[in-house]
């Protein structure tokens, strides 16, 4: 009987080993991909915040070389005004600040979420547009850089 109660105890103690390895690791793999997903989030937040710099930026240009005092050239320097805040902002607000404000904001006004989003789609999709580019200039490009006909076989022809 000691023997299998031996035998039982030991078997006991290496699962419980097992066990704790497997929540140590499973730990650690649950801070770096939390520490993983931590930099990427502030890596798109800096992305973020460069841009609207340069968009105020471009739009502080723009309303240098209208008219002064005109109404459309006030709205241009209000809107690069709110481009720079909105930048600084964003560099200043730790991420998870940042979404929990965005979810407040679309919560207390949900219309006005959703017409940013389909004004920033129909942005996109205008900008995209203008570049000249369609899918199916996409597919000829691709088309003739991958489809290029070897010299040798039109001496076989």
């Amino acid at each position: 009987m000691t023997q299998e109660k031996t035998i039982k105890e030991s078997g006991k103690d290496l699962l419980n080993e097992g066990v704790n390895a497997a929540k140590s690791s499973a730990r650690k793999v649950g801070k770096d991909l939390k520490k993983g997903a931590a930099d990427r989030a502030e890596s798109a937040k800096a992305s973020l915040a460069d841009k609207a710099s340069v968009e105020a930026g471009r739009l502080d240009a723009a309303a240098r070389q209208m008219t002064e005092g005109a109404p459309h050239t006030e709205a241009v320097k209000l809107a690069a005004d709110r481009a720079h805040d909105a930048a600084a902002y964003v560099r200043k607000t730790d991420t998870s600040e940042l979404v929990s404000d965005l979810a407040d904001l679309a919560r207390r006004h949900p219309v006005a979420a959703a017409s940013l989003v389909a004004f920033t789609g129909f942005a996109v999709g205008r900008f995209l547009k203008s570049t000249g580019r369609t899918a199916e200039m996409d597919h000829a490009a691709d088309l003739s850089l991958h489809h290029i006909p070897d010299p040798g076989d039109q001496a076989t022809s």
